[in-house]
């Protein structure tokens, strides 16, 4: 808990003084705890077809009430893309999804759907995306889908778990 402290204060807020954000889509949300989340904490990649990385997403094992991630892209040797991610239970017992990218104001998206490998937050409110869905493949595999109400814009994400890392280890050895 004190090495989430930093990046709480670095956004300039405790995990109390999020609020949601955006309309609820569905008043009888399913609810489910961070716990229940393992399988989406550690390092994920996504590389070009010459084996380069060019995303990488990382979740720290469920602690408390949040996992707290990070996702970047990369191009031609530079970041291209980041963000800082937290999910967390809302005070209904419920997860929210909160996304900084790239350094903008916090967006909240609420869980309206998930199985034991799925997980599905909206926001209704958000232009792009409204929502974002975590589908683990099979172990060491996710895909993210990034969707709004135009089909012709929907972002796919391919991942893969980094090599070294194992399901509840961010990082992996020499971290």
């Amino acid at each position: 808990m004190l090495q989430m402290l930093p990046l709480v204060a670095w956004m300039g807020l405790t995990a109390t003084e999020i609020p949601p954000v955006g309309r609820i889509p569905d008043p009888m949300r399913p609810c489910v705890t961070p716990g229940m989340l393992a399988w989406l904490s550690g390092d994920w990649i996504s590389q070009d077809t010459d084996g380069n990385t060019v995303f990488e997403e990382r979740w720290s094992p469920p602690a408390g009430d949040t996992l707290i991630g990070t996702g970047r892209s990369f191009g031609e040797g530079k970041t291209t893309f980041f963000e800082h991610l937290l999910i967390r239970v809302h005070a209904e017992q419920c997860l929210e999804y909160v996304a900084w990218p790239g350094g903008r104001p916090r967006t909240t998206f609420v869980l309206v759907q998930h199985d034991n490998t799925n997980l599905v937050f909206s926001n209704l409110d958000n232009d792009w995306p409204s929502r974002i869905h975590y589908h683990q493949v099979q172990p060491g595999q996710l895909r993210v889908t990034l969707s709004n109400d135009n089909p012709n814009k929907t972002q796919v994400v391919e991942l893969k778990r980094k090599p070294g890392a194992s399901e509840g280890q961010a990082g992996g050895p020499g971290r």
